[in-house]
């Protein structure tokens, strides 16, 4: 887990330095970049466990939303950026490059059901709890 991790991290270094324009904190885009892709995947699966199974204390709002993020970009810096992780991660990943072709397609999927996560989310509406068969005490008599 942690190497496709860090190979999510290796893509989007490289996707960034070939389009760049400057190449000063490349290093910090990419890490906040996958901070972002992550912290979007998680606030998702709190989505869906809130609405598939009605559970209150998962709801996630703006705020834990942020601190989530927050928390994500500190834990980040820690494996990336600190003491220049990330150079060793490249040149890892650059030995790699030319023996398998499907682990870009496999992050590129990543990141499109990643986008496509952000607006499904919010295209939900809230469904009223309103029972298929009423309950016995509920039906109406007709005849008052």
């Amino acid at each position: 887990m942690k190497k496709a991790y860090y190979y999510l991290y290796y893509c989007i270094y490289t996707l960034i330095k070939h389009v760049a324009v400057k190449n000063n904190i490349i290093e910090w885009s990419a890490m906040l970049l996958v901070s972002f892709f992550v912290s979007v995947n998680i606030i998702v699966l709190f989505d869906l466990v809130h609405k598939l199974f009605n559970i209150d204390y998962i709801y996630i709002n703006r705020a834990n939303a942020q601190i989530a993020g927050g928390i994500l970009i500190v834990l980040n810096f820690f494996i990336f950026i600190r003491k220049n992780r990330y150079k060793k991660i490249l040149a890892e990943f650059e030995n790699e490059k030319l023996q398998n072709y499907n682990k870009p397609l496999l992050v590129v999927f990543y990141v499109i059901l990643t986008f496509f996560s952000i607006f499904n989310l919010g295209s939900h509406e809230e469904e009223k709890n309103v029972p298929i068969i009423p309950k016995p005490n509920e039906i109406v008599n007709p005849q008052k």
